[in-house]
């Protein structure tokens, strides 16, 4: 007689289905716990007292294993012909090997062994058992991240290859919402930019990076992510000054560069396509004290350095709600 297969999501959200119909969800958070530690250690027999350590580990002995024996009683209920599932015994508990199942976990690793990213980084819907905080977890969903990560990496290279920018850029985006202080990820993001031809995005990506790490960590980007950050910059068509004469306003907007803007005290009209683009900033020695001036010749200013990383700034705080 076939016996059904039952479907288990251990990867975000608990979720169970028996030959593709959803179960009821299981009512207990410690239900969930046992299930999946018998799940992810299906290969030998769980003695019953190091289970009732590792989910009720403030409990005495005994008091410990009174609730194992409920919670297997809700385990036992929940799911179809369960005696077929679990090998329960005395002094242990077993996930049955012969027992018809498919794991999430178990494929995600497998796709990520066999170099297969995109399948890898489909069936990660999330970390291991979302919400859930007992300590034997911690380890396990740690591992399970970091493969996750690799995955979104290697997938976000195989997009470059093949110059598919907007799927490789979503692979960034998606590497910095799990890990925002990783320098890496942010060069991977502004790289991508470049590479699709979005200088003005790959800007705006490094200001959230610098942004990030100065109000988290109270340190600069690398000089790597710096080097990257001035390359953009200088591959702009052209960068224009105001000269101006002595009550301080623009006489003419004229093509400089990085030198001649510190060694003048020019002022800084911003990287553009034209002179209509011509904001002026003070140069002061102090970056502290950059203001903001319009320039008379201009009709509409930009995003001078402060005012990037105030933008970039809102848009960390937003990310972060």
């Amino acid at each position: 007689m076939r016996q059904n297969t039952l479907r288990v999501r251990l990867l975000g959200p608990v979720d169970l289905q028996l030959d593709n119909q959803p179960l009821p969800p299981l009512d207990s958070a410690r239900a969930e716990s046992l299930l999946a530690y018998l799940l992810l250690h299906r290969d030998a027999p769980q003695p019953r007292q190091r289970l009732a350590f590792l989910l009720w580990p403030g409990s005495s002995e005994g008091q410990a294993q009174t609730n194992l024996r409920k919670v297997l009683l809700t385990l036992r209920r929940a799911l179809p012909d369960a005696d077929r599932l679990i090998e329960i015994r005395p002094r242990t508990l077993r996930w049955r090997p012969d027992a018809p199942l498919w794991l999430d976990v178990e494929r995600f690793e497998r796709a990520v062994a066999d170099g297969r990213p995109a399948e890898a980084v489909g069936l990660y819907a999330g970390d291991l058992l979302e919400g859930r905080y007992d300590d034997w977890l911690v380890a396990e969903r740690e591992r399970l991240a970091g493969l996750h990560a690799d995955a979104l990496q290697r997938l976000a290279r195989q997009h470059e290859q093949d110059h598919r920018w907007p799927e490789a850029i979503r692979c960034a985006e998606r590497l910095i919402a799990r890990d925002p202080l990783r320098e890496e990820y942010h060069r991977l993001l502004i790289g991508f930019c470049r590479a699709s031809g979005d200088r003005a995005r790959a800007v705006r990506a490094y200001h959230v990076c610098a942004t990030t790490l100065e109000d988290e960590l109270g340190i600069e980007p690398a000089p790597e992510t710096r080097v990257l950050y001035e390359s953009l910059v200088a591959g702009a068509q052209v960068m224009w000054c105001c000269r101006t004469n002595a009550t301080g306003s623009c006489v003419r907007p004229v093509p400089c560069s990085p030198d001649s803007i510190r060694s003048t005290n020019a002022l800084y009209c911003g990287w553009a396509e034209s002179r209509a683009c011509c904001s002026a900033r003070s140069r002061s020695p102090s970056r502290n004290q950059a203001s903001q001036r319009r320039c008379a010749r201009c009709s509409r200013s930009s995003l001078s350095e402060t005012g990037a990383r105030r933008s970039a700034r809102s848009t960390v705080a937003s990310a972060l709600v």
